[in-house]
């Protein structure tokens, strides 16, 4: 078959038809299949000819004309010479708009015939020449010895997480020590590790049957089904939750039609059983319509524009140094120890820096880098200087194992502070703000930790069941509101920076 030139269309040449399409042969790519008797076969084939040894010319140049440092290529007199390329670049015309012709004899050498700028080209015959021998030098060789390996490799150094600290504490077995790989990306934590009577007790919590019954938190509007009762648990549904509150605005005039949006567009790329977007939507309104307590003013996430929220906040700050590692070690142990200065007699979490010097964490090492991923940062406009909330949504279930249903009541805030030590989310929200205050440190004009750091919300969104959710003291079930004080995040931002010392005077 022969090919002319192309337009984007194919036909089937053939017959009579082909010498009426041989007059268009020039503007369309034609598949001849006429065979050699078929009219218009000798135009088509002089053009397919013509333009076969264009494109081969093209190449030639491209190859010339591209090489950074030199181009090397053999010519000799065979059969094939006349037409190729070379031929025709070393004896064509030297004239601007004259082409070569479609082929040159072998009439003579054309690198004596004048052809060729010499100053470009150097020419070479190509000649019988003598196999080079190796010969062995005099020298002798020299033994060859294994090399010695001298560096000192520093074993704490990796880049770790919150999620890797606190490992060993989960039953994840222990966490990685040495220089260890770049963590895997970063998944929601949410369930990984679940209430159960066994849990409790190894963590040493008192009073833990919080989480496994709603106590005296059972009655009236506690009484109440979560709203997220009937759906499933597990990380992937966490996952799939902090994906939708990351695409949400929940300032949308429309919010349950823009939370339909979102959910269909994950439940497609991500399915999750039998649930369905209408399903889920209904089931997170809620929580977006729930006041947040007396850290963010009452307001709910309904209330804060999208401008004041910065979702998916990843960090990745250096501890002890980070790639200039300082002397001495930093451990979690020591973290636990500035909680006690810090901590009040009354703080909801005051027992936590036991759990965190336990013999599991204390002697996890602080070096390297801490990477994480804050679920949102909210700006609070307070008088005339921004507060800033840190917020990390939870789905854990937290509700009792005999088949009772969800309720508010088992989310109410008294009840939430041993779920967080449970899963050790203190540590979380203490790593969690120290990012944060160093991020302000260089972007917050005028920044001081003690007007601007407005501490921490976690929303266990399974118990905020909207405007109704009854509260505890002025904060809805569903929220932990903590703030922990500023001089805490300014002193563990120093000792996780390698400087104990100095944060102790």
């Amino acid at each position: 078959p022969a090919l002319a030139a192309s337009d984007g269309r194919v036909h089937a040449m053939g017959g009579a038809e082909g010498s009426a399409a041989a007059d268009t042969v020039a503007s369309r790519c034609l598949l001849d299949v006429g065979g050699r008797t078929g009219p218009g076969r000798a135009e088509r084939l002089r053009q397919f000819r013509e333009e076969d040894a264009g494109e081969s010319l093209r190449l030639l140049y491209v190859a010339l004309t591209r090489a950074q440092c030199q181009v090397v290529t053999w010519w000799a007199p065979t059969v094939n010479t006349p037409a190729s390329p070379l031929q025709r670049f070393l004896f064509g015309p030297r004239r601007v708009g004259t082409g070569p012709d479609q082929s040159y004899p072998i009439g003579a050498d054309p690198f004596t015939c004048g052809h060729l700028d010499t100053d470009h080209f150097s020419v070479e015959r190509v000649t019988e020449r003598p196999i080079p021998r190796w010969q062995p030098t005099g020298t002798p060789a020299t033994p060859l010895v294994a090399r010695r390996f001298s560096r000192k490799l520093d074993l704490d150094w990796r880049r770790t997480s919150y999620s890797a600290l606190t490992a060993a504490a989960h039953d994840a077995g222990p966490a990685a020590t040495g220089v260890g790989s770049e963590p895997a990306p970063i998944r929601e934590d949410d369930e990984t590790v679940r209430a159960d009577p066994g849990s409790a007790d190894v963590l040493g919590l008192s009073g833990s049957t919080a989480l496994f019954t709603a106590g005296g938190f059972a009655e009236g509007t506690f009484a109440s089904p979560s709203p997220m009762s009937e759906l499933q648990s597990g990380t992937q549904f966490g996952t799939l939750v902090h994906a939708v509150y990351e695409q949400v605005d929940p300032t949308a005039d429309d919010l349950s039609r823009s939370l339909l949006a979102i959910t269909g567009r994950e439940l497609n790329r991500v399915p999750a059983g039998d649930l369905t977007a209408g399903v889920l939507a209904e089931a997170m309104l809620p929580s977006l319509l729930t006041p947040l307590g007396p850290l963010a003013g009452d307001r709910r996430l309904a209330d804060i524009a999208i401008g004041d929220r910065l979702p998916e906040l990843s960090f990745e700050l250096p501890l002890a140094g980070g790639d200039h590692p300082r002397p001495g070690r930093v451990q979690l142990g020591q973290v636990a120890a500035l909680l006690r200065r810090h901590l009040r007699h009354d703080d909801p979490l005051t027992s936590y820096p036991d759990l965190l010097g336990s013999p599991l964490l204390a002697r996890e090492v602080l070096r390297g880098y801490l990477t994480g991923s804050i679920d949102a940062v909210l700006r609070i406009r307070h008088h005339d200087s921004p507060r800033y909330l840190i917020v990390d949504y939870k789905t854990n279930w937290l509700g009792d194992f005999s088949g009772a249903p969800l309720t508010l009541g088992h989310y109410a805030p008294p009840l939430l502070a041993d779920a967080m030590m449970q899963a050790h989310y203190p540590l979380q929200a203490l790593l969690y703000s120290v990012a944060v205050h160093r991020f302000l440190r260089w972007r917050q004009p005028g920044y001081d930790p003690e007007r601007h750091l407005g501490g921490v919300l976690y929303l266990f969104v399974r118990g905020m069941g909207g405007p109704d959710t009854p509260t505890v003291d002025g904060v809805p079930c569903g929220v932990f509101s903590w703030l922990p004080p500023a001089e805490l995040i300014t002193e563990l931002s120093t000792v996780l920076d390698g400087n104990p010392q100095q944060a102790a005077s």
